[in-house]
């Protein structure tokens, strides 16, 4: 399972974890890697959520292959392939980041019952309908660019960092320095009132003396 650019399904999307626009709309191909033309692969159900282990809470893109969200489009069986696109504007506005997890069928293209040619079934039979295998896929996280700038994700102090940087140890120095003055005025001041107290002490004393 691969993101692509766009619904041409050309250019996959190599970076992880992928960052995206606000509105911008994710194209998502599932690929079946065999050489056998008689098999089919259909998309039963994705599922989006914030955590890579699915817990809750989830949100259902396709069910029973059906599509769940308004933005959400599922392509119709294309033998080995299977497409969707949805836009991510609902998920990332509340949330960090977005797992997908699909499942698919993989089915004989030639049984007309299997559930791979049975297509969207909004409530199912009670019988089990045939297919061959059935396998899931993640893919994920997916992000928004604007918490890649807030998080300096791109290797890269911010400039206002390093314009802040000689500044705070310029006035680190200033501060360390007036201390230091500070100190030095108490311990001269310090002295100074010693010997004038001692002084007058001094004097008291001869004042006593009996000769």
């Amino acid at each position: 399972m691969v993101l692509y650019e766009s619904s041409s399904f050309e250019k996959p999307i190599q970076e992880s974890p992928y960052y995206v626009d606000l509105n911008q709309t994710l194209c998502v191909q599932v690929s079946l890697h065999t050489s056998d033309p008689s098999l089919v692969l259909f998309l039963d159900t994705c599922t989006a959520s914030p955590t890579s282990d699915f817990a809750s809470p989830t949100y259902d893109l396709i069910n029973s292959g059906c599509s769940q969200d308004e933005t959400c489009q599922v392509y119709p069986l294309f033998g080995h392939y299977g497409r969707f696109q949805f836009n991510a504007f609902k998920f990332l506005r509340h949330l960090s980041s977005v797992y997908l997890k699909c499942k698919m069928l993989i089915c004989d293209s030639n049984d007309e019952t299997s559930r791979c040619n049975q297509g969207c079934v909004s409530r199912r039979k009670r019988d089990i309908s045939s297919y061959k295998w059935k396998t899931d896929s993640v893919i994920g996280p997916i992000r928004l660019k604007r918490d890649r700038t807030a998080n300096g994700n791109s290797g890269l102090p911010p400039q206002t960092h390093a314009a802040e940087t000689p500044n705070q140890s310029f006035s680190h120095l200033h501060l360390f320095s007036f201390m230091v003055l500070a100190v030095n005025v108490i311990i001269v001041a310090a002295a100074m009132v010693r010997h004038f107290v001692n002084q007058r002490m001094d004097h008291r004393y001869q004042k006593l003396e009996v000769y």
